[in-house]
């Protein structure tokens, strides 16, 4: 929203340094403005006054103020903590030619860095006619699937192999934004999750062009066994409107052979229960609650040991406590804890929580968790907040932070607060300092990076939201949560090829007719999708009164919870009612099967050292429960 008219202090400095080379007396009021924006930004209001320049010659104040560059770009800033080979400081910048963001305009502010598009297969998908379909989008040699072959679905799949990349599309047809026309929505679900709308007026470019280049066969339907699926038409069959909707997913990606891919429709997706599971799996990205650290650091202190050691809350602290949530009772709370002891007190007695729009966030304050007087590393604090992705320092006094003297394998980002008192008036200074795999993400903090109360939480939160979703994008996180996302994304496409609609015909019922996850079963679009597919089931049954063979063959249930372990992508998926114990070296996870995890999500650890995100994926995968809403 701001990136483009802020500026650190080194580049506001040359910025005016370059304007008194060629000032005029009609530039003299802009250029006295710019220096304003310098001295305050540099904190130095007190020893600089622009007023005594404007009686000044021109000559004279140009010199004046290339002497104030000089001043201000030696001028040492405060400094709260230490940067290094490994973690970068963010450098504080100044809102040029308008002011600094309010308090409501920060709670107004977007995430720069949550995937919102993971909500669209809930949002515009669910509860409306769109298709699903599942074929080859690439090969390891990066030949994309071609249209020179003529063979069916089903002899496509067989003979795929394991260099072979697979992908979930599923589109829809909606109302355009604008006008009479209608557009596609299309998600194509692979290594790397792409999202796409096509107008209709494109999808019928592409399919003009392809009609023109005799390619017109690229949006046929092709079936081995006309009687096999109900969702598969011979070439002479299919529509015009879903070659018109094939056309729109060869706009983004001509490379596709669709002819090949099989196609459920909204009702087969539902039944072969892989419409609620994609659902899960779109959102996997969008995190539901956030935790963040809390640690203290007092004059002299510069080990770990010892601000995990520190114990109760200075008035300060309280205060900014106070400002970032409120507090809550552990025992009983019903609320998202973060991992923390809802039941027998060993978290301690009271956290400190908050919410930033639908997100809940609660605080890992280690101050008042309970001290273990024997414990020098205090492992029942570190094991919250040592797992934690992004943590508060708050400065007591005048001690600097070193962010390599904390050990642990996930800390990325710290956000260092200091309570200061400026011009009679407390104000909060802040610093945020990362590892250096982490991209840079919003709100810029201003210069200087001072807060009042009324503007500290909104801006505060706001950061810290965006920096953790920035470090799961860091490689550190990034690799090993895409390897998991991709054997789910496996686990599904079987899911999709073994569901055989002919067979579910045969034993569906009105009565057992399926809904539509998160949506209710009187959509009108949804009954549509389920009319359309109980005419084909007729059409079906009429037709042919033979036990039809699935695709391909079904895949048992059991082989169905277990394939994650088969394909041995860094993680396993368990279903039992038992609790398992992991041990790994110099470490003790206690881990309950239903309570599947991702990186960056609660884990329940006693250990003086901490897991990898190695082992975290040998522990299972996050997998949370979507409740259909009943009629």
């Amino acid at each position: 929203m701001f990136q483009d008219k802020v500026y650190t202090i080194h580049e506001l400095n040359d910025l005016i340094k370059e304007k008194c080379k060629s000032v005029t007396k009609d530039d003299q009021e802009e250029l006295l403005e710019d220096v304003q924006s310098l001295i305050h930004a540099c904190e130095l209001d007190r020893k600089f006054n622009i007023e005594h320049l404007r009686n000044l010659s021109l000559e004279s104040k140009t010199a004046r103020i290339l002497h104030i560059c000089q001043v201000c770009s030696s001028t040492k800033q405060t400094a709260l903590c230490v940067a290094s080979d490994h973690y970068k400081k963010e450098l504080p910048k100044v809102y040029y030619k308008m002011k600094r963001p309010s308090s409501k305009e920060y709670e107004e502010m977007k995430s720069d860095q949550l995937v919102l598009e993971g909500t669209w297969f809930r949002q515009y998908f669910v509860g409306k006619p769109y298709v699903t379909l599942i074929g080859c989008l690439e090969t390891a040699n990066n030949e994309k699937s071609s249209r020179k072959s003529n063979r069916s679905s089903a002899q496509s799949i067989s003979t795929i192999t394991e260099d072979t990349t697979l992908g979930i599309i599923t589109i829809v047809q909606e109302k355009a934004d604008k006008g009479n026309m209608t557009q596609y929505r299309i998600i194509i679900r692979s290594k790397h999750a792409t999202r796409y709308i096509v107008h209709e007026s494109t999808a019928k470019d592409t399919q003009n062009q392809l009609e023109l280049k005799g390619e017109s066969k690229a949006m046929d339907q092709i079936s081995s066994n006309k009687r096999l699926l109900p969702s598969f038409k011979s070439s002479n069959e299919t529509s015009e409107s879903t070659r018109l909707m094939r056309a729109a997913i060869l706009s983004v990606c001509p490379h596709l052979d669709l002819r090949s891919f099989k196609e459920l429709s909204a009702e087969s997706t539902i039944l072969s229960g892989l419409e609620k599971e994609l659902i899960k799996y779109d959102e996997l990205q969008i995190p539901k609650h956030y935790k963040f650290g809390v640690l203290t650091i007092k004059n002299g202190q510069i080990t770990e040991e010892s601000w995990f050691s520190n114990t109760g809350l200075s008035k300060d602290l309280q205060d900014f406590l106070s400002i970032m949530g409120h507090k809550i009772q552990l025992k009983g709370y019903k609320g998202y804890a973060a991992g923390l002891d809802t039941k027998t007190g060993e978290s301690g007695e009271f956290a400190y929580v908050s919410k930033w729009r639908d997100y809940d966030i609660t605080f890992h304050v280690a101050a008042i968790m309970p001290s273990q007087a024997n414990d020098k590393q205090q492992v029942l604090r570190k094991k919250h907040i040592g797992n934690d992705i992004v943590c508060i320092i708050f400065i007591e006094g005048n001690q600097t932070f070193n962010p390599k003297a904390i050990r642990s394998q996930f800390l990325h980002v710290y956000i260092v607060v200091r309570p200061e008192t400026v011009h009679q008036k407390r104000h909060w200074r802040v610093e945020v300092i990362k590892h250096k795999n982490v991209n840079q993400f919003g709100p810029p903090i201003p210069s200087p990076p001072l807060f009042d109360d009324k503007d500290l939480k909104s801006f505060l939160t706001l950061k810290l939201i965006n920096a953790e979703n920035a470090a799961l994008k860091s490689d550190k996180f990034f690799i090993p949560n895409n390897k998991a996302r991709l054997g789910l994304l496996g686990n599904y496409i079987q899911m999709g090829l073994a569901f055989n609609p002919a067979e579910t015909a045969r034993q569906s019922t009105e009565k057992t007719r399926p809904k539509s996850a998160n949506n209710n079963h009187k959509s009108r679009l949804l009954h549509e999708a389920h009319h359309m597919e109980e005419r084909r089931r007729q059409k079906l049954m009429t037709t042919s009164s033979v036990n039809i063979p699935p695709l391909i063959p079904s895949i048992s249930s059991s082989s169905r919870s277990t394939l994650l372990t088969d394909i041995k992508k860094g993680f396993s998926r368990k279903k039992n009612e038992e609790q398992m114990s992991r041990k790994t070296s110099k470490l003790n996870i206690t881990s309950t099967p239903e309570e599947n995890l991702l990186i960056g999500q609660d884990i329940q650890v006693s250990s003086e050292s901490f897991i990898s995100p190695e082992q975290l994926f040998a522990s299972s995968i996050y997998e949370e429960e979507i409740v259909e809403q009943k009629d």
